[in-house]
């Protein structure tokens, strides 16, 4: 018997109370034997996995996930992007989100928040390097630099 049958078997049976390991190996969407995966049951183990993350209000904390995978497309880039263009998306996302809210449809609200957050991702990474850009000289050169000397840390032991 593998073994997440096994777990699913002792917490339908009751013998370790209904919680612990058991339980939540139970609760968790069950994964095939075999290892051949075909799109049904991809597709209903996506949804079971959404469903399960959806009764355990852990959503929010795949936010930080999608704004990543926004920035590091903004690190797979040619050229410097635009910025008008990942908040534009992200805009139109956000609101295709909140029309498809009020007409009590579940998955494109999650399509769309997550799209819009992978956007606000590559926006922000955007912006803070335009925020934080500096002059790039255009060919090596030897040029003569003076300053003063503001503050010194006298340490004794060096």
């Amino acid at each position: 018997m593998p073994v997440a049958r096994g777990a699913a078997a002792l917490a339908r049976s009751g013998r370790n109370g209904g919680s612990g390991a058991g339980a939540r190996a139970a609760a968790a969407p069950a994964v095939s034997p075999s290892l051949t995966l075909d799109g049904a049951f991809l597709r209903r183990w996506l949804a079971d996995a959404l469903a399960q993350e959806i009764a355990h209000r852990r959503l929010f904390l795949w936010s930080p996930v999608f704004a990543g995978l926004g920035v590091l497309g903004y690190f797979a880039a040619d050229r410097e992007p635009s910025l008008w263009a990942p908040a534009l998306g992200g805009a139109l996302c956000a609101a295709g989100a909140v029309l498809a809210r009020r007409r009590a449809a579940r998955a494109p609200v999650l399509a769309l928040t997550a799209l819009a957050l992978v956007f606000a991702g590559f926006a922000a990474a955007t912006l803070r390097a335009r925020l934080v850009a500096a002059p790039i000289l255009d060919r090596m050169m030897v040029a003569r630099v003076t300053a003063f000397v503001e503050t010194v840390d006298d340490r004794g032991a060096g």
